[in-house]
């Protein structure tokens, strides 16, 4: 099944990332490069024509417009161009013989990742969760794509804060454990580390003989550890209902009643 991308819709609709992007020697809003590209279809349509045919993982094909790849970064375009350029010297025609995604560098990501990632270039936003977060935050540190970097960087902060990031991995299987490790070392989001420890900490019945556990650093297993340890020390701990039971009066009050004078000799100064 063929998909045509038709040219970008106008920005707006719900950009989360950065307004403005770095072309040549100043800034430019996503907007300004869209009426340019709308201008240069109304003189020259074929140079804005969906040029570059991708091959998604489960055969759709997608044709893309190099020129909006090109908006985004020098980088971007020069490596989408040299895989398109070898690609059809070697196989022919695009049509024919569309780019796999191991061309551009994304052979790693998913289906639905890569999908994301065409709505970025075509519309300066996208919805993701924490784990494509990470794989594009990849893919933005590779193509030198610094609205996409600060979208990523952005959401993975809020989303470490506000729990997100702990309830896509609790339950998540080991493989996406172990990616988001390596991708998270490597691009400097350290504290993915320690939510990827507290998944593991949460989910350890079904974890601890799952055969890619020893793959995992030895410094987040060594924080999950310590979580497991800080939860047995809770459920061991006497509970507070039980305590105050056995000792009812903890902490008496100096001011309060005594109670009953039991003294048999209450006028010890007659």
């Amino acid at each position: 099944m063929a998909m045509a991308m038709a040219p970008p819709p106008p920005p707006g609709r719900r950009f989360l990332g950065v307004a403005t992007f770095e072309n040549g020697g100043g800034a430019l809003s996503l907007a300004e490069a869209w009426m340019d590209f709308l201008r240069l279809a109304q003189v020259a349509p074929t140079l804005c024509n969906a040029d570059l045919c991708l091959e998604l993982p489960d055969a759709t094909t997608v044709w893309l417009h190099s020129l909006v790849v090109c908006v985004w970064s020098r980088e971007a375009h020069d490596r989408v161009l040299r895989a398109a350029t070898k690609n059809e010297m070697a196989n022919g025609p695009m049509k024919s013989h569309p780019l796999k995604p191991s061309a551009l560098g994304l052979g790693a990501l998913s289906q639905g990742t890569i999908v994301q990632l065409v709505e970025f270039l075509y519309s300066g936003s996208v919805d993701v969760d924490a784990f494509e977060a990470l794989e594009l935050l990849d893919v933005a540190e590779d193509w030198c794509i610094e609205a996409l970097r600060e979208l990523c960087r952005s959401y993975l902060r809020f989303a470490a804060t506000s729990g997100a990031l702990l309830g896509r991995f609790r339950g998540a299987p080991a493989t996406d454990m172990l990616r988001a490790l390596s991708l998270s070392s490597k691009h400097g989001v350290g504290f993915v580390t320690g939510t990827v420890a507290a998944a593991i900490a949460s989910d350890w019945r079904r974890l601890e003989h799952d055969p890619l556990l020893p793959q995992v650093p030895q410094a987040c297993l060594h924080l999950a550890v310590q979580a497991l340890a800080r939860k047995a020390t809770a459920t061991l701990a006497l509970p507070a209902s039980l305590e105050a039971s056995q000792n009812p009066n903890p902490n008496p009050d100096p001011k309060a009643d005594p109670g009953p004078n039991t003294n048999p000799n209450p006028n010890p100064n007659p």
